[in-house]
């Protein structure tokens, strides 16, 4: 009777009051900023007190351990508040009730689940999830006020000999029961839960956009509804890291998912510095079709790895850094870079391939293709390749192939000893490229590199991480003045290194 009486007083006393004596369970994990409602910051290691508000901001995240055992685990962006707990250690009884108000939360129950499963009850703006002794996640969106939930496990037929769980998720509209690893469900105030489907593990571990992201990276439309499409938070990632996964899930996306001023908006610095400064034009005149393109690499994408790990640029790479290592290639290849006009009219797609030859001391450029400038039909091209060798000089590397584009759609090499920057105008032949009858088009391909060395104590190799390739497709008229120009740019371009 006094054990009842001692409760029920807990329960009576003034939640502020009391907040400050009962301690009900303990942060084990902290990254970030993570605090309380009453604005006392919290680490590993300190207490959790009845009616305690957890507020994870972005970046950030936390583990908190109940007194029964139950873990929480709580994601960047989170509100969690602990309505209720009570409990007895000697007959593992009681009862724990808690609230997201936004955010994601990972549960594993403890010991007061295993005894009276209906006890563990986690409150959501949608309705409300109730436990049967396992562990299940949640993702609530404040703002669309919609709830997501996921069944972990463990499943009825584990081989860990554990009690089967399930997860019941209701409000006044209905309810639904997910009784198997990785059913899932959602709902929102308005709307019964859905019925449940099944994700798969490996589903489920790529689902790892969360609410913040949307605010980190960008109000782009396509990452907004990448953001939304994603379920759950794995729970191992940090704020940071998850920001890194949702964009490199987007690159991923077969349309090219994001252009790169809305990469560079989610690393918080601007196209010039994530590129150079002699991309910003560039950038500035490619189509929003083009820059998704740019944005991405066949092989890689530095851009998503310096997003994933940060990093720091340490300039263009030299012809010295490239003589400083003694074997193996490395490929940089960009398909189907779309061209842009930036002078009159025109279209085309072009396939570049980069191969440095560390033992040769070679550089070998390989371009095909289809463009029409003006009124032209498309002339096709395949497979032009120009090697060049380089020694240790201290210059930075600029490899240059110029290729003449016949009517028929044939390519040779164009030879000329360029001063400057190639252009039409500046070719012995560019009587050629006059833009009349069937006059052939100029290519210039350009490839330059950039040393970038990882953070986060990836132990990378920081030589030619990057390989950044801008091509240009021209016409003149009898002047040498330029009549129609096809801009194609890749940029952060990391190498298949062999």
């Amino acid at each position: 009777m006094k054990k009842i009486f001692i409760i029920i007083l807990i329960l009576l006393l003034p939640s502020k009051l009391f907040a400050q004596k009962q301690v009900i369970g303990t942060v084990t994990l902290a990254i970030g900023e993570v605090k309380t409602n009453d604005n006392r910051i919290l680490s590993a290691g300190d207490p959790i007190y009845f009616n305690d508000t957890v507020i994870a901001g972005d970046n950030s995240k936390s583990q908190i351990i109940l007194l029964d055992e139950t873990v929480m685990m709580i994601g960047a962006g989170t509100e969690l508040i602990i309505d209720e707990f009570v409990f007895n250690p000697e007959d593992v009884e009681g009862k724990i009730t808690t609230t997201i108000k936004q955010g994601s939360i990972k549960v594993l129950s403890g010991k007061i689940s295993e005894t009276n499963p209906e006890d563990l009850v986690v409150k959501t703006p949608a309705g409300t999830i109730g436990t049967r002794g396992t562990e299940f996640q949640a993702l609530v969106d404040e703002e669309d006020g919609d709830s997501k939930i996921l069944l972990i496990g463990p499943g009825p037929n584990n081989t860990l000999g554990l009690r089967p769980g399930e997860v019941e998720v209701f409000n006044q509209f209905g309810s639904v029961i997910l009784d198997q690893p990785f059913l899932f469900t959602q709902f929102t105030q308005d709307q019964a839960p859905q019925e449940p489907i099944i994700i798969s593990e490996q589903d489920f571990n790529d689902f790892v956009r969360i609410l913040e992201a949307r605010n980190e990276i960008s109000e782009d439309e396509q990452i907004q509804e990448a953001v939304k499409e994603g379920l759950l938070i794995s729970g191992k990632e940090s704020g940071s890291e998850l920001v890194a996964e949702v964009i490199d899930i987007v690159l991923k996306k077969e349309d090219g998912g994001a252009t790169a001023e809305t990469l560079s908006a989610a690393l918080g610095v601007s196209v010039e510095e994530l590129f150079g400064e002699e991309y910003k034009e560039e950038f500035e005149s490619e189509s929003e079709a083009n820059k998704i393109v740019i944005a991405n690499g066949e092989f890689g994408d530095a851009v998503a790895m310096i997003t994933r790990y940060g990093g720091t640029d340490q300039g263009n790479s030299t012809y010295a850094d490239l003589a400083g290592i003694a074997s193996g290639t490395y490929t940089y290849q960009a398909t189907g870079i779309n061209g842009a006009a930036a002078t009159g009219s025109g279209s085309g797609t072009i396939d570049s391939t980069v191969v440095i030859d560390f033992a040769a001391k070679t550089i070998t450029q390989t371009v095909s293709g289809t463009v029409a400038l003006g009124s032209d039909s498309s002339r096709t091209f395949s497979d032009i390749s120009k090697e060049h060798s380089y020694t240790s000089s201290s210059s930075n590397v600029e490899a240059d192939q110029n290729v003449i584009i016949a009517s028929n759609g044939s390519a040779s090499a164009d030879n000329t000893n360029f001063a400057g920057t190639p252009q039409a105008a500046d070719s012995d032949n560019k009587s050629d490229f006059v833009d009349s009858g069937t006059n052939s088009y100029f290519l210039n391909n350009e490839f330059t590199s950039s040393n970038i060395k990882l953070g986060s104590g990836i132990n990378n190799d920081p030589i030619a991480y990057a390989g950044h390739m801008n091509l240009v497709v021209e016409n003149i008229d009898n002047t040498n003045s330029m009549v129609n120009q096809l801009s194609f740019s890749r940029t952060g371009i990391t190498p298949k290194k062999d």
